[in-house]
């Protein structure tokens, strides 16, 4: 119950750290978000990566694992057979004649044991003998089951283990255990008589811990090495990149020359507050930062500056951005665009709360500027935040109204 506990904490703050960030990407600064995003991005580029790594060595492992079990069982069946024929055990034998049938004499008479292929003599044997054994001498899955724990142990593998031996289709366990556990490894079933009616099969339950040992001490080194490398290209190409942004930033803000209170703009350039206005280049700085916005929101900042009070009609506003389709556009088609244009200018300053444009219904719209709010065109991050909780809040309150 306290590993499901923890689970569902686990699960539940990621939930939480998940949404926190989903809203800061949603609402945050668009430079910052790109910021964020890209070291989110790499963030999650290394964890697959390091995913990847570990799924790789831990298939290299259990490789190994599922290799040492069967030749285990192999080395089991011999030992186990030469034990009930009371022979001396024999790993490797030299090959001889090839036959494809063996006869023998029973109580019953001649039986014949034919192969699909030609098979050593020595090898045949031993198949027929199992055949025998199976009736007069059953394998004893317990004492089978000793000898393949032996076996892997020698190898470092003490998890739990067992067996499962089959004659003519009837199942018996080693422990008494009816069941292998879901998360074993079932070795290959093993036919050990002529016929084909007795089989054995090895099943082996390892952990984590196992699947570490095995995994190769020089991989993990090559491993970490590559990791490195990878890192250091990262830190390489983050630093260069980061300082060719500074370089950007420093020159945009030297050719826009925008001083911290009043004062002359560099030529071709008008202030709007705390907008600078590049006419010769169609583009708007927040102090350095080069807002994103339309050549159409370009024009209506125009307008707003050199207006009195910054309050501009909508007559104005569609004679001034449109003057050569004013006669030809019907007044819907142009109110259409008014409010289109609007929102997108309010879209690209809703990062910057001391500019507001309202409606000054069936007259025009005017730009009011609070400086209270911001210094050098931006925000506080505590202000940023408040701005975003307002949102949500609204948002909310909207959706609850519509239900």
């Amino acid at each position: 119950m306290l590993l499901i506990d923890i689970l569902h904490l686990q699960s539940s703050l990621f939930y939480y750290i998940f949404i926190h960030i989903l809203i800061f990407v949603i609402f945050a600064k668009k430079s910052m978000a790109a910021r964020f995003k890209n070291t989110i991005g790499l963030i999650i580029l290394i964890v697959i990566g390091i995913i990847g790594v570990f799924y790789f060595l831990v298939s290299l492992a259990e490789e190994d694992i599922h290799m040492l079990a069967e030749r285990a069982l192999q080395e089991t069946i011999i030992e186990d057979y030469h034990v009930r024929s009371n022979t001396k055990p024999i790993y490797s034998r030299p090959g001889g004649r090839k036959i494809k049938n063996y006869q023998i004499e029973t109580e019953k008479g001649i039986e014949t044991f034919s192969f699909k292929d030609s098979i050593y003599e020595y090898r045949a044997n031993q198949l027929v003998t199992q055949y025998l054994l199976a009736e007069y001498s059953p394998i004893n899955p317990d004492m089978f089951m000793a000898i393949f724990n032996e076996k892997m142990k020698k190898n470092g593998i003490t998890d739990s283990m067992g067996i499962i031996y089959r004659y003519k289709g009837q199942p018996q366990y080693s422990n008494n255990d009816s069941l292998s556990p879901r998360t074993a490894y079932c070795t290959t079933i093993q036919f050990l008589d002529a016929r084909e009616t007795v089989s054995v099969q090895a099943w082996v339950n390892y952990n984590i811990w196992t699947i570490i040992k095995y995994i190769p001490l020089l991989m993990i080194f090559y491993v970490v090495c590559v990791l490195g490398v990878f890192m250091l290209l990262i830190l390489i190409y983050t630093y260069y990149k980061n300082k060719k942004c500074n370089a950007k930033d420093n020159f945009i803000a030297a050719e826009v020359k925008a001083p911290e209170s009043g004062g002359e703009v560099a030529e071709g350039n008008i202030r709007l507050e705390d907008i600078i206005l590049d006419t010769n280049k169609t583009k708007a700085y927040m102090g350095s930062k080069e807002l994103d916005i339309s050549k159409q929101a370009f024009q209506l900042l125009l307008l707003f500056q050199k207006r009195s009070e910054h309050f501009v009609s909508r007559d104005e506003i569609k004679k001034g951005l449109w003057a050569n389709e004013y006669e030809a556009l019907d007044e819907m088609n142009l109110d259409r665009r008014v409010d289109s244009s609007i929102n997108r200018l309010r879209k690209a300053l809703q990062d910057y709360p001391q500019y507001k444009i309202e409606r000054i219904r069936g007259v025009g719209y005017q730009l009011v500027v609070n400086s209270n709010l911001g210094k050098n065109g931006s925000v506080s991050q505590i202000d940023h935040y408040k701005i975003i909780v307002e949102k949500i809040s609204n948002r909310l309150r909207n959706c609850f109204k519509r239900l």
